[in-house]
């Protein structure tokens, strides 16, 4: 497929996820760009009489058509003329304008409102994919596919709507020049087309290598930005700076440069054209005096030629513009296409939960599990029984699968054979979103917002509707209701991004106080003590004891005595489940 018909198939799949209403005003904005060509219409057309009143008053005083005319507006000389023609001229010139800036707002908000909708969409399909799906994919990625929804806009959305508005006035101009001199008009569009032409033959290849660059790099940039920050104690320890700074440098000199030569492909036939318009003006006007030697009479229409080549010269830039920033940014566009066309998870987006009760008993009934046909199994034949308020643990060596069966029974996995059943139901899509309701989870690493304490404990609640009561009845439960008492901001205290300004215990802890203000009838704890210190650790496991009762308990550890409160213990060592 050549890069031309590349490009207008991405094209075509950008409008099939524009939405509805979007296009309705795509269309009320074409319908207003024709306003604004007979606008330009009206503001060539006046040229004629503007430049005749102004050099010969007496020959528009005296002609036929302009009778009626004067006669309503009570003129008697041919000096009265000049004024209010300068008047209703100065008027149109004002009102074309106005009727641009209006064009230029309403598909510059536009083109904005599309940006959002993609960007909105991006982040509502890939936030709505599977957990596997989103473990797999690279969020460097991601977060650069999101990104480049402002390049979209910016370097495509935008200027196609200002050419497709820009073309519409662009032919009325055109055909108006027609009008007056087909000679002229044709050989004013055919010099024009001509050097774009030549332009866009030239620099073709050059701007889809561009595109490329853009493309891969940005992804680096953010990468690097990713890394560097995220392992900053290591890149400290290990002096590595400079290594991040210079593959940051080497891929953003590359992106920039790129985006630079673009532009200048993009503007730089602008000043070429400026050029061949003058002398093609400067040109006429000497032919049409040698010809007519009377270059009085032919001033108004190479006047309005000139004025209507004006126009043109600003729309014929931008639909040059638009037609090389798609070719540049097509590969961006792709990027972010892959994105638009991730499949949503239907029943996440469902506002319908199917009813599932938990009274009873979770059962794995000869669960396997591996992550594709080429890997080695995980779990093998796991059947597995927990009572609703048993106090699970799950001990296993690193590797033995402990983690992959708790994301199974938290329905984050599905099995690759088997079945997950609640009171005799097996768990599916239809009733997933329930089974989550009853969850929470404890990990080793506990994900923090860079918000306040209240905003973490009540996590993915609006600020305006979080109890504030059960957000700390959650925080004695767990434990660390006396040190937020402590701080100046209390629950108020923001805590840095990923929880930095807190420490470990704090953060476990916290973790706990989530799953009390959640009222989680199952906590799952995933290796949730096993870097805290004995002291931390004895406040956790107290926490935890507050627990039990109403709830069930599973516990991952590496270590038997991380399971002294498990009425129930499974050794994950082996395929086969070891009742300890």
């Amino acid at each position: 497929m050549n890069n031309k018909n590349y490009s207008l198939d991405r094209l075509k799949l950008l409008w099939i996820h524009i939405s509805l209403a979007r296009k309705k005003q795509i269309a009320i904005l074409v319908l207003l760009s024709f306003l604004g060509s007979i606008a330009e219409l009206i503001s060539i057309g006046l040229v004629f009489p503007f430049l005749g009143v102004i050099s010969t008053p007496d020959r528009v005083f005296n002609h036929p058509y302009a009778a009626t005319i004067i006669k309503n507006l009570t003129i008697s000389k041919p000096e009265e003329l000049i004024l209010p023609i300068i008047l209703i001229f100065m008027a149109a010139i004002l009102f074309a304008a106005l009727i641009r800036i209006l064009l230029s707002w309403l598909s510059c908000r536009l083109s904005f409102l599309i940006g959002f909708d993609l960007s909105s969409e991006i982040y509502s399909r890939t936030i709505n994919q599977s957990y596997i799906a989103i473990t797999r994919q690279n969020s460097s990625e991601i977060i650069a596919g999101v990104s480049k929804v402002d390049d979209v806009i910016q370097y495509i959305v935008y200027p196609l709507i200002l050419a497709l508005t820009n073309s519409i006035i662009l032919i009325i101009i055109l055909s108006i020049t027609f009008i007056l001199n087909p000679l002229v008009a044709c050989i004013f569009f055919s010099g024009f087309a001509c050097i774009y032409l030549f332009v866009s033959v030239i620099t073709k290849k050059r701007l889809i290598k561009n595109g490329h660059v853009i493309s891969q790099n940005s992804k680096i940039v953010i990468k690097t930005l990713q890394e560097g920050l995220g392992g900053i104690r290591d890149v400290i320890l290990d002096r590595a700076q400079n290594r991040f700074i210079d593959i940051y440098k080497m891929s953003n000199l590359q992106l920039r440069r790129a985006q630079g030569n673009n532009q200048f492909i993009a503007n730089s036939p602008r000043f070429i054209i400026e050029a061949f318009g003058m002398l093609l003006i400067a040109s006429l006007a000497y032919l049409m005096n040698r010809i007519t030697g009377d270059l009085g009479s032919t001033l108004p229409t190479l006047a309005a030629l000139a004025f209507a080549a004006q126009r043109m010269l600003p729309l014929m830039q931008q639909i040059y513009y638009a037609r090389s920033v798609v070719k540049a940014y097509n590969e961006t566009l792709n990027d972010v296409l892959v994105l638009l066309n991730l499949e949503m998870q239907k029943f996440y987006d469902s506002l319908k939960i199917k009813q599932l009760n938990f009274t009873k008993l979770i059962e794995l009934d000869k669960v396997s599990f591996r992550f594709n046909d080429d890997s080695n199994w995980i779990l093998k034949d796991i059947n597995l029984k927990i009572k609703k308020r048993d106090v699970v643990g799950l001990i296993g060596k690193s590797g033995s699968g402990k983690s992959t069966l708790a994301d199974i029974i938290m329905g984050l996995l599905v099995p690759t054979k088997g079945r997950l059943i609640v009171d005799g139901v097996e768990i599916n899509k239809k009733n997933i979103r329930a089974w989550h309701k009853y969850i929470a989870h404890v990990p080793q690493t506990i994900f923090l917002a860079d918000s306040t304490i209240s905003e973490n404990i009540a996590f993915g609640v609006p600020k305006n509707m979080i109890d504030h009561t059960l957000v700390q009845y959650s925080a004695e439960m767990a434990q660390i209701s006396s040190t937020i008492a402590s701080w100046p901001a209390k629950y108020n205290t923001v805590v840095g991004e990923r929880g930095a300004l807190l420490s470990g215990g704090q953060r476990q802890r916290l973790g706990i106080a989530r799953a009390f203000y959640k009222q989680a009838k199952i906590i799952i704890f995933d290796e949730a003590t096993s870097s805290l210190d004995r002291e931390t650790e004895n406040l956790v496991t107290r926490a935890t004891k507050n627990l039990i009762g109403d709830t069930t308990i599973i516990i991952i550890a590496h270590k038997i005595s991380a399971l002294k409160n498990c009425n129930i213990i499974y050794d994950l060592s082996s395929f086969d489940l070891q009742k300890l």
